[in-house]
């Protein structure tokens, strides 16, 4: 087994996260019998939607990567919104305000390019 399948066992949840999100076609009951093998999700993505291992290794790495970063990113935002409660609720600026501001700094800036 190479390193990304390995990384993949030791990651079980960001695994299940992916098949959820992606192939409906592999039950939560087949998924629950695989034994946290990534190896064994490979190869009934394989058969289940008609593809070559190597390709289907290729598609869960893929999507447990993205599974990964979408946790880390959420992991982010709960770490802000915890630093803004005990800010005592300073008030951050929405990402419209901030953009509107950004974008009137910069045609101040470059009058003949607003972009």
């Amino acid at each position: 087994m190479d390193k990304s399948r390995e990384s993949q066992d030791s990651n079980w949840d960001a695994v299940t996260s992916a098949v959820h999100r992606r192939w409906d076609r592999i039950t939560d009951e087949e998924l629950n019998s695989l034994n946290e093998s990534a190896e064994a999700v490979i190869d009934l993505l394989a058969e289940k939607y008609h593809i070559s291992p190597k390709d289907a290794e290729g598609r869960l790495h893929a999507a447990v990567m993205e599974e990964e970063d979408r946790s880390h990113s959420l992991s982010e935002i709960r770490a802000a919104e915890m630093r803004f409660e005990s800010d005592g609720g300073r008030v951050v600026p929405s990402y419209t305000e901030f953009h509107e501001t950004h974008d009137m700094n910069r045609m101040r800036v470059h009058p003949e390019n607003p972009h």
